[in-house]
Parts: structure tokens; sequence; C-alpha cells
């Protein structure tokens, strides 16, 4: 991604009054150690790296915005693929392609 990445991207978007409430996941293809601890302190809610299961995904979202709408206090790490499944291993999967 050009600049900004991410993390720097979420970083804004948090210092900005009128869409600092705005739920951020980062999904990356360049996933290093530590980067989910930076995405954490940038304010992201979730992060992803792929290659990624569509379960994964949609887990993600559904956590985040679940406890968006019910005004949740933001989680102390985000919302990655180890913790999602960890979590929440009854997850149906989903299709988000009817090819797959």
């Amino acid at each position: 991604m050009p600049k900004p990445n991410g993390i720097e991207l979420a970083r804004m978007i948090k210092q900005d009054p009128l869409v600092a409430a705005t739920p951020v996941i980062i999904l990356t293809s360049y996933g290093q150690r530590g980067e989910a601890t930076l995405a954490t302190e940038a304010g992201a809610a979730g992060y992803l790296a792929k290659p990624l299961r569509y379960t994964q995904l949609y887990e993600c979202l559904r956590v985040v915005l679940a406890s968006h709408q019910e005004g949740s206090a933001p989680a102390a790490s985000p919302l990655t693929q180890g913790s999602a499944m960890e979590q929440y291993p009854a997850a149906s999967p989903v299709r988000l392609d009817s090819s797959r």
C-alpha cells in the first residue's frame, strides 16, 4: 500500500473527531511479528493477514461490528485470525463468492 500504510491510516482516522468512532480493521498481505500491537496502539479493532479464510474475515467483522453497536470499549488487543478462531470456534462458514 502506498503511503500512508494501514497503521498510519488507522492513526489518522482515530485522530479525526468526525470519523474517530469508526471501527478500523487492518487487512494486510505483509503481516509481521509485532504489527498487531502497532495496530492496537493505532486504534484498530482488528488485524488480519492474508491469506485468510472467509470465516476469519466474517468473524472479525461480526465481532468488531457487534461490539461497536453495543458501545463496548475497544479491546486491549485487536481481533486477529488466531484470536477469532479461538474465541468463536463454532462460527458457521460464510460464502462470499458463490463460485467457491
